[in-house]
């Protein structure tokens, strides 16, 4: 076979398919055009049923017009009959793709445009982090400029996440939270170089089927402007742990960093309840797992932790449930006057042996199940902060404040009480907040759901003393 017999072999070929793709469209084409016409003729048949129900047809109009649908349909399909069963699927595999591709046309048309996204000042300087460690530090925008004009009362709020997740492959792809700040002043040197703050926060990754978390680092001299660490500074040596690590609490006493870190229940895997576990470092970098210090009380429950230092024990307040299953029952007692869930107090001398100090309902306070952060020993004893996302009673949503003389028994001062309301963040609460006294008011970090992406981020807050 000669070059130019191929090749009219080939456009023969080509010919032919053609033909063969357009009538198949036609055909696909004549399909859905006939089942558009039944569509109407059905609506038309509809509406005169209507109307006659509303007294504005009679049944012989109803009967015309059914006759007449009718004979339109066998006529419009008369020549479908006819046709070979290969055509026939044929037509309506043609017909499916071009219904498919009508919807993804006309989706395309009426879906409006993104807007474009913002460029985040935390994204843009992710790059040059892994040559230079200061090129990790962002800056909220104009937020500094914004905390000095604040006006007494008033809530200032960031523009970016102070800390969002990394690239995409990093150990912490997907959610970054549950801030633990420390203002350590002693950081810094008699020129006022140094880190003064301290922060370390829940990092997870999320890759396919991999879900697995740890504990991150930054520091800052001022509060508002971070350097990143590059890695995990402790990651659980279980795997399981790695899969369900919640809150965070970070003490610097006796010498050593605590940390004290809850686990979350796994049914699958046989972990019915949550765990409190501890870890001690010399300097916050480097830590050793130091195991189990608490069990949940019952099943499934989550368990918010947070510590203090007194100079002399530590203090850790864990909420859990009053209310333990009776094993030889397998029943719940009966519920409580003061509710079920309860700040459960307990004092340490090394942060692992804990002694059990006080119980104190939390429904008495109108609060349900908080995540406390704890702050003391102060004047007034110590201190507890919460964020209240669903008040009860009169209670707006806000920070409220908890105080306790001897860290056993609580009372709510609703003269600390701030109102922030969750509509008038840039993104809305998701764990516990920090705070910490700064230029005559109240620095807040807190965990914030992303808008884009999923996952979390740390944002940044700031409310201006109101002057009583």
């Amino acid at each position: 076979m000669t070059n130019s017999e191929t090749a009219r072999n080939l456009v023969n070929g080509l010919a032919r398919g053609l033909r063969w793709l357009a009538a198949l469209i036609w055909a696909g084409s004549a399909y859905v055009w006939r089942c558009v016409l039944d569509a109407i003729g059905q609506a038309r048949v509809g509406y005169v049923w209507i109307r006659t129900r509303k007294a504005e047809a009679g049944p012989a109009e109803v009967a015309r017009i059914r006759a007449r649908v009718r004979s339109q349909t066998e006529t419009r399909w008369a020549a479908w009959r006819g046709e070979p069963p290969l055509r026939k699927a044929e037509s309506r595999i043609a017909a499916g793709a071009l219904a498919i591709v009508l919807v993804l046309i006309a989706r395309a048309h009426f879906t409006p445009a993104a807007p474009a996204a913002r460029p985040d000042a935390a994204d843009a300087l992710r790059g040059a982090a892994r040559t230079r460690a200061a090129a990790d530090e962002t800056k909220p925008s104009d937020f500094g400029e914004r905390i000095t004009s604040a006006k007494p009362g008033e809530w200032v709020f960031d523009n970016t996440p102070l800390l969002a997740p990394e690239r995409l492959g990093a150990w912490d792809d997907f959610k970054v939270g549950s801030p633990i700040v420390l203002d350590e002043p002693g950081r810094l040197n008699v020129l006022g170089v140094g880190t003064r703050y301290r922060l370390w926060y829940r990092g997870c990754r999320f890759m396919g089927d991999e879900y697995s978390c740890g504990v991150g680092y930054a520091t800052s001299r001022d509060g508002l402007r971070w350097t990143r660490h590059p890695g995990p500074v402790f990651v659980p040596a279980d795997p399981l742990d790695r899969d369900h690590l919640d809150m965070l609490s970070i003490v610097h006493g006796a010498g050593s960093y605590m940390l004290w870190y809850s686990v979350d229940a796994d049914w699958v895997a046989g972990r019915r309840r949550a765990t409190v576990r501890a870890a001690s470092s010399p300097d916050g970098l480097t830590w050793t797992d130091r195991g189990v210090v608490h069990t949940a009380a019952v099943d499934g429950v989550r368990l918010p932790v947070s510590g203090t230092w007194d100079g002399q024990r530590f203090h850790l307040w864990i909420v859990d449930s009053q209310s333990p299953i009776d094993p030889k029952t397998n029943r719940f007692p009966p519920m409580q006057r003061e509710g079920d869930d309860a700040i459960v107090h307990f004092t340490s001398p090394d942060g692992v042996r804990l002694t059990a100090a006080g119980v104190a309902p939390v429904n008495p306070m109108q609060l349900t199940r908080p995540a406390l952060r704890m702050y003391g020993p102060e004047a007034r004893g110590f201190r507890a902060i919460d964020y209240e996302r669903f008040p009860q009673g009169r209670n707006p949503q806000g920070l409220v404040t908890l105080r306790s003389s001897d860290g056993d028994t609580w009372t709510r001062d609703a003269d600390a009480s701030i109102a922030l309301d969750i509509s008038a963040l840039p993104a809305g609460i998701t764990g516990p907040v920090v705070v910490t006294q700064k230029d005559g008011g109240m620095l807040m970090w807190y965990t914030a759901q992303r808008r884009r992406g999923g996952g979390e981020e740390i944002r940044l807050a700031y409310h201006k003393d109101a002057v009583r």
